[in-house]
């Protein structure tokens, strides 16, 4: 292997290594996320159970569909089905500890005592699952976002002085809202994952392994999975079909990517036969009362509007959008502190003034085409749909499919941004992106008026020291728990430099990096 592959590749787990550590110690949403909790419930229910109705195991989560007297997962299997192999795995330990005590302790905190079917949901199980698949699962999968990021930069910025390859990485990993959301179970964060794979294997010079037909394959298999995850991923699929028909044309094999697609859209239609009596029927059609449900998807939103009840939510979301409030709408949406893309990630706008090197017959203008289409494809369909904020959310959670593709963008302007105006948007975004770190997804709104307070009351946090002082230790002062946390990063940011980072001195002499 030449010297060039062998640096390539230490770099490469030097960069995985760095982003797993961090987001190990910022997982969240382990506890009380109704999404991760009834994703896992099905997990649970199909290695357990053999079924894939979730009965036992619904008072688990909010995020629960009915039919036919039975209980389902609220949300699309594709994360359920890919976190199987965990709970095999997890299964050789959980029984030391997820005992049936656990479980009452566990069930008379959530719900202030037993319930009629107490016992018998596994909720420590479904809490412990949780939690090792943020650290072994999701933050893992940062890692190899990151490494996957670093790549593509390295295939369109060549020529970039490698010192701001990474800053670009890092700036990816831990100065957006990417940052808040990729150490937990959310299922735009993996679908997105599998996106950005499928855009690289099309990036990808055409010399490189796999050969072109295995990429086909691979890039139908990603997308496909991705859509059965998350099903507006399909508006990101259609943009990546194109940006492959653009640079690669009938070079391409089209008739593996169709393969791959359809293996993973066949098996959800299957699944909503068999749950929901139709391979169109969605689990968020069948939300029970109290669940959160997208607009589009809330079925009797519109009774009086004629044709199927989505095409009246479609209406009403563009009456709502489009004629009542427009300019608030999109204020909202872009750079409003509710949930606005740019707001949450300040880092975005510098990805906006490749908008004007399009057409210009250069390399940056597929991967430009892509992030643009994709953000203004998802920014319009959240828009005419009458999006309005969700609970739970710590900015606009819904665009996260546009954030690496736009993060790829940056470097084109670091000949003027470099120096002054991304340490000040990098400043901009710890300050934002860090009060969700510090103190969880909630936090976000109100954003700016209650800052201060959360500072005086939890200190310098993470998910986890907030959850012992809210639930465990009411009286944890504010200062343990800072240095507890900056202890801990204290660590972290030592051992990466001590065994990761730190230049090793060469036979001759010279240090390397």
């Amino acid at each position: 292997m030449s010297p060039m592959r062998l640096a390539t590749r230490s770099l490469s787990w030097r960069i995985a290594l760095t982003v797993f550590a961090m987001n190990v110690l910022y997982v969240n949403s382990y506890l009380g996320n109704p999404m991760s909790k009834s994703m896992l419930d099905l997990t649970v229910s199909l290695v357990d159970r053999g079924k894939l109705n979730i009965d036992p195991y619904g008072y688990n989560s909010t995020d629960i569909s009915k039919h036919n007297g039975h209980l389902y997962s609220g949300m699309p299997p594709g994360v359920s089905l890919v976190c199987v192999p965990y709970y095999l795995l997890a299964k050789t330990w959980l029984w030391l500890v997820a005992t049936r005590e656990l479980d009452r302790v566990i069930d008379n905190r959530y719900f202030g005592g037993p319930t009629s079917v107490v016992y018998q949901g596994k909720h420590s199980t479904i809490i412990l699952l949780n939690l090792f698949i943020c650290v072994f699962g999701c933050s893992v999968m940062a890692g190899a976002m990151a490494v996957l990021f670093h790549h593509a930069l390295t295939i369109l910025y060549p020529g970039l002085e490698e010192r701001r390859r990474l800053v670009t990485t890092w700036l990816f990993s831990f100065g957006t809202v990417w940052f808040i959301y990729s150490p937990a179970i959310y299922h735009r964060v993996f679908s997105t994952f599998l996106c950005f794979g499928a855009f690289l294997l099309v990036l990808l010079p055409e010399q490189r392994r796999p050969a072109l037909r295995w990429r086909g394959l691979l890039f139908g298999l990603g997308l496909g999975l991705a859509i059965a995850s998350t099903y507006e991923s399909a508006i990101v699929a259609a943009v990546l079909v194109v940006y492959a028909l653009a640079r690669r044309g009938r070079r391409w094999s089209w008739g593996w990517t169709t393969v791959g697609v359809a293996f993973f859209l066949v098996m959800l239609a299957a699944y909503h036969t068999a749950c929901f009596g139709s391979p169109w029927t969605t689990p968020y059609e069948m939300r029970i009362e109290g669940s959160v449900v997208p607009p589009l998807l809330r079925e009797g939103t519109s009774p009086r509007t004629p044709g199927p009840w989505w095409i009246g939510n479609l209406l009403l979301g563009a009456r709502y959008g489009v004629i009542l409030y427009p300019l608030q709408r999109i204020f909202d949406f872009l750079l409003g502190s509710r949930y606005g893309v740019f707001f949450y990630s300040p880092l975005l706008l510098l990805g906006l003034p490749a908008l004007a090197r399009l057409r210009r017959g250069n390399c940056y203008d597929g991967p430009a085409a892509v992030a643009f289409g994709i953000l203004a494809s998802l920014f319009i369909f959240h828009y005419v749909t009458g999006y309005d904020g969700l609970p739970g959310e710590f900015g606009f959670r819904m665009m996260l499919p546009a954030i690496p593709f736009l993060m790829l963008l940056v470097p084109l302007t670091y000949g003027w941004s470099y120096r002054y105006v991304v340490p000040v948007l990098a400043g901009l975004s710890a300050v934002i992106v860090g009060k969700g770190m510090l103190f969880g997804i909630h936090a976000g709104r109100p954003f700016w008026s209650n800052y201060l307070d959360l500072i005086a009351a939890y200190g310098f946090s993470n998910y986890t020291l907030a959850n012992l002082k809210d639930h465990v230790w009411p009286d944890f002062p504010a200062w343990a728990i800072s240095a507890i946390h900056l202890a801990a990063l204290a660590v972290i940011a030592l051992f990466l430099w001590r065994f990761v980072w730190r230049a090793k001195t060469a036979g001759n002499g010279h240090t390397t990096v």
